[in-house]
């Protein structure tokens, strides 16, 4: 009876420590996935203020070329 307890307790703890590792390593994947969505986040927000930087350079030059033209007359 005592080795046999000993056995079941032995098997338990390898179970639970297996558990354990597999519940880690999910986390571990969650963590990951989370900065990675993080990670695209940021990527999408400088895309984005890149665009607007463009389109605010495209209209000062052409309120600059308007100027020049005015100036001309």
């Amino acid at each position: 009876m005592n080795n046999k307890q000993r056995y079941q307790n032995w098997k338990k703890a390898r179970s639970d420590k297996r558990d354990q590792k597999q519940q880690q390593g999910q986390q571990q994947q969650i963590k990951l996935h989370q900065l990675q969505q993080l990670n695209n986040q940021q990527n999408n927000s400088k895309d984005e203020s890149k665009d607007e930087d463009q389109q605010q350079q495209q209209q000062i030059h052409k309120i600059e070329e308007r100027l020049n033209d005015i100036k001309l007359l």
